[in-house]
C-alpha cells in the first residue's frame, strides 16, 4: 500500500514489518480534529519526492494556508524556548529528505497514535513533530518512541 493510501485507509495502528516511530499524543480534546489536520499536511507532502520536489515559493501555495501562516521569523530567544519551531524554508528542506513514511494512525477518546516507517538511519523526525505542534496540540502532549527503544523522555 502506498503512503497516500496508508494515510487515508490504515487507521488500525498495526505495526509495520520494519523499524518504526510511534507518536502518542495525549491527553488531547477532540483528537479527530488534530489528526485530520496532521493528515491534511501529510497528504500533500507525500505526493512529492526528491525528484519532483517543488521550490519553497510553490510550497506556499500547495500547503494549506493555516499551516503556512504558522511560520514566521523567530529570534534566537524564541528558538531557545521552543525546540519545535521552524522557519518555512528549513522545514521544507528537512521534509524533502525525511527518510520516513506514514504507516498508520488510530484514535481513542483523548489520544492519537501515529506510526511512521523509518526508511533509513538517520531519519529526520523533527519536522513531523512540527506538523503535530502546528495543528494546535499542546507540546506537553506529544510523546515519541521508536522501535529501537529510543524516546523523548
Amino acid at each position: 500500500m502506498t503512503e497516500d493510501k496508508r494515510i487515508i485507509e490504515n487507521n488500525n495502528c498495526g505495526d509495520p514489518n520494519s523499524s518504526f516511530v510511534i507518536y502518542r499524543i495525549h491527553p488531547v480534546i477532540a483528537p479527530e480534529k488534530y489528526l485530520h489536520m496532521i493528515k491534511e499536511i501529510m497528504n500533500v507532502v507525500c505526493r512529492y519526492n526528491s525528484d519532483n520536489w517543488p521550490c519553497d515559493d510553490q510550497w506556499s501555495s500547495i500547503l494549506p494556508s493555516w499551516f503556512v501562516k504558522g511560520f514566521r521569523p523567530y529570534n534566537y530567544e524564541e528558538f531557545q524556548k521552543n525546540s519545535l519551531l521552524w522557519t518555512f524554508g528549513s522545514w521544507i528542506d528537512a521534509m524533502k529528505y525525511r527518510n520516513w513514511e506514514w504507516y498508520s494512525s488510530c484514535l481513542s477518546k483523548n489520544r492519537i497514535e501515529i506510526k511512521l516507517i523509518t526508511l533509513s538511519i538517520p531519519y529526520i523526525i523533527d519536522p513531523f513533530e512540527y506538523i503535530i505542534y502546528a495543528s494546535g496540540v499542546d507540546v506537553q502532549s506529544i510523546n515519541y518512541f521508536d522501535s529501537l527503544g529510543n524516546s523523548d523522555s
